[in-house]
């Protein structure tokens, strides 16, 4: 993958991250949360803001997970775990010529991770050996993307607990070097979703982060106002058939109801 473009020679530093933040209506978010697959529609929505700047379809991202993938594991409870459990993994996403098409893509490659990436890790970093040296060698991710979920649900109302409004001061060392040119943090608070961009001063001027982050809304309204007629079965959904899109839209197309669920 070629790397992303840059404004300015300069360190990836903690102490230099800048942070731009943008907002969706409710009503702008609701069709997100109810007609669409939340992450599958922001990861559409990515790819489409990244292309006419890196000018190339394809965007490698390392998608951040909670890692507590309990259905894969028979018999694991992770209800007295305290702790975050974090699962990261490539995914290489690839824009397209419309916001429905962008999210076809976007659901055909994250259905198509085994068991939602919590194994690339262990691969990665635990297993060594030649599987271990080929991940190693692979082209690395510089953008990091984290859905964190529809923040309200995590604590009730009737809680005796609230989020801290303080802000908690520095979390890393500011003399530490990032691991990311940018850090894409999504969001769902108050019926509204909430992106944060994080990057370097040293390598971005803000203007050119803002543009991103206005493109990415603009797809997310655009996925958002597609999203009841976006195709809802992908090849990935049936693993184990060898057909392409076109042959499953066409199979599906006056024969069953694609939204309808498959035994």
């Amino acid at each position: 993958m070629p790397p992303l473009p840059v404004d300015a020679p300069g360190r990836n530093t903690e102490g230099s991250v800048e942070t731009v933040r943008l907002s969706l209506s409710a009503e702008e978010t609701r069709p997100l949360l109810q007609e669409v697959d939340t992450q599958e529609a922001l990861l559409a929505a990515l790819a489409l803001a990244f292309a006419p700047w890196t000018g190339g379809r394809r965007l490698l991202v390392d998608l951040e997970g909670h890692g507590r993938e309990e259905e894969f594991f028979e018999g694991v409870d992770l209800t007295r775990t305290v702790g975050w459990l974090t699962s990261l993994y490539p995914v290489l996403l690839e824009a397209a010529d419309s916001p429905g098409e962008a999210l076809r893509l976007a659901r055909e490659r994250l259905r198509s991770v085994p068991r939602r990436g919590i194994g690339y890790g262990l691969l990665r970093h635990l297993a060594g050996g030649e599987v271990a040296a080929r991940l190693a060698g692979l082209s690395r991710a510089e953008v990091s993307f984290n859905y964190l979920g529809q923040l309200d649900s995590v604590v009730p109302g009737s809680s005796a607990f609230v989020p801290a409004s303080d802000p908690p001061g520095p979390l890393r060392d500011p003399r530490g070097l990032r691991s990311h040119l940018l850090d894409v943090n999504v969001s769902v608070s108050g019926g509204r979703l909430h992106a944060s961009w994080s990057y370097s001063r040293s390598l971005h001027r803000p203007e050119t982060i803002e543009a991103l982050a206005a493109r990415f809304a603009e797809a997310l309204r655009a996925i958002a106002a597609h999203g009841p007629a976006a195709p809802a079965r992908s090849v990935a959904d049936f693993p184990r058939v060898r057909m392409t899109q076109e042959e499953l839209d066409e199979l599906l197309d006056g024969l069953v109801d694609p939204d309808e669920d498959f035994a």
